[in-house]
């Protein structure tokens, strides 16, 4: 990536993070994370859901503890729930996942997402990708987060699907 490419992902993190604390003061989190849940269980891909890492949200991501909280009840499903700190662990021994959910700061259409920088969950999505290229990525992010277009390194990983609480 090249100097320019990084400064307009620096800048647009910081776009969106300023977007972001304007629309969670004004934004119920509370029916975003409903209108989350009835996306996610309306995804043509959720029955076959069986063994799962999902996120921790800090208090500026989507709410999906609705999500993990039914993912868990469904006692065909393993999921296991990570907080991404920047010291934390990256799970190993992923061969048998078949979905990582992945919060996102931002995201456009074409599945790119950005991240908040520290580069643990591209470290992760690459480890992942290693032992089961065909995992489910799905990206959680809220909808007024969306760009036209990220620019993305080469070693991002894009979304396979990217939820928010507008549309799948």
């Amino acid at each position: 990536m090249t100097n320019k490419e990084q400064t307009l992902k620096q800048h647009q993190r910081l776009a969106l993070l300023q977007q972001k604390r304007t629309f969670i003061h004004s934004y119920d989190r509370i029916i975003c994370s409903e209108q989350l849940l009835r996306l996610f269980l309306s995804l043509p891909e959720y029955p076959s859901f069986r063994n799962i890492i999902s996120f921790n949200p800090m208090p500026d991501e989507p709410d999906i503890s609705v999500i993990n909280a039914r993912l868990i009840s469904k006692n065909q499903n393993h999921i296991t729930i990570i907080s991404a700190l920047p010291n934390a662990a990256i799970p190993d021994n992923l061969t048998d996942v078949d979905t990582i959910i992945i919060p996102m700061q931002g995201f456009d259409r074409t599945g790119n997402r950005i991240g908040r920088g520290g580069g643990w969950y591209d470290r992760f999505l690459s480890l992942a990708c290693a032992e089961n290229p065909t995992i489910i990525k799905l990206g959680v992010c809220f909808a007024c987060l969306g760009l036209p277009f990220i620019s993305a390194d080469a070693h991002d990983i894009k979304m396979d699907i990217i939820l928010t609480e507008k549309e799948i």
